[in-house]
């Protein structure tokens, strides 16, 4: 199916315009994508990935999970490295 392949293409870049962000914050060990931000986004992609598998849109499926997942990483990035600025006396919003 063309929508298939279509959606995952455009999710695909989504997801590869994250992994700078992702690897900016592992470095500087910041997280600055607020909860507001990366909780939603990654439970509504980790639904439409599961919306996508029932209609048998599979790679398009497989391509959120993978994007839904990096913004779990810029979740866990704001969780572990917030609490470390914190300690250090940083001016954290």
């Amino acid at each position: 199916m063309i929508q298939d392949v279509i959606m995952a293409i455009c999710s695909i870049a989504f997801g590869l315009a994250l992994i700078p962000q992702i690897i900016q914050g592992f470095r500087t060990q910041t997280g600055p994508i607020t909860l507001l931000t990366s909780i939603p986004s990654a439970v509504g992609l980790y639904t439409c990935s599961v919306c996508a598998f029932t209609l048998g849109l599979h790679f398009t499926g497989a391509v959120w999970v993978v994007t839904a997942t990096l913004w779990v990483l810029l979740l866990y990035q704001r969780i572990r490295y917030n609490g470390a600025e914190k300690r250090r006396g940083a001016n954290v919003e």
